[in-house]
């Protein structure tokens, strides 16, 4: 939870403790939803207001409860130094499976169409293992309306192909960023 007056200087609201039971509870129903995992991309800046939304992000996607069902349990450790070692290593390679943060500002200012490009395609490089599992919605039929009639009752009736996860972008105060990102992730498609 956070907040921004129109001239200042964006404030965190909720301690990460206090916002992780929201947050889990949207993680889960999107994940129901969607029958999947969410990988969460982060186009904020490196900038002092955006970066105090990422470091929130990040303690939030680290917190224990979310998505606990899909992290590996730690391996024993024989001292407390390599069992902190092991967390932190855990975690992190568990956050790198489902978020990554590109400084869309920073990657792509300034650049040429070439570089635009090339810099996208590498955001697209780190997230095709997670696009590859999840997929997308291909809602055009081959069904003739029989086909369609007796599926008739499933959410899933007459798609050619359903996407199960989320790949959930954020950016501060706009769109911009999140629909170029998403723009080209479909047009990989």
């Amino acid at each position: 939870f956070w907040e921004q007056s129109q001239a200042g200087p964006v404030q965190v609201t909720r301690e990460p403790a206090f916002a992780a039971p929201a947050f889990e509870k949207h993680q889960t129903k999107i994940e129901e939803a969607y029958e999947g995992n969410i990988f969460y991309v982060n186009l904020l800046s490196s900038s002092s207001m955006e970066q105090v939304l990422t470091a929130a992000l990040e303690r939030q996607l680290q917190t224990p409860t979310v998505s606990s069902s899909t992290r590996p349990a730690p391996a024993p450790a024989d001292s407390a130094a390599a069992e902190a070692a092991d967390a932190s290593a855990l975690t992190s390679e568990r956050l790198s499976d489902r978020y990554c943060h590109f400084d869309f500002h920073e990657r792509v200012r300034g650049a040429s169409q070439a570089d635009f490009d090339a810099e996208l395609e590498a955001l697209i490089s780190e997230l095709t293992p997670f696009l590859e599992r999840s997929g997308f919605l291909d809602a055009t039929t081959d069904s003739s309306a029989a086909d369609l009639q007796s599926a008739r009752g499933s959410h899933r009736a007459g798609a050619k192909r359903w996407q199960v996860g989320v790949l959930r972008t954020s950016c501060l105060d706009c769109l911009d960023r999140t629909n170029v990102v998403q723009f080209f992730v479909a047009w990989h498609w």
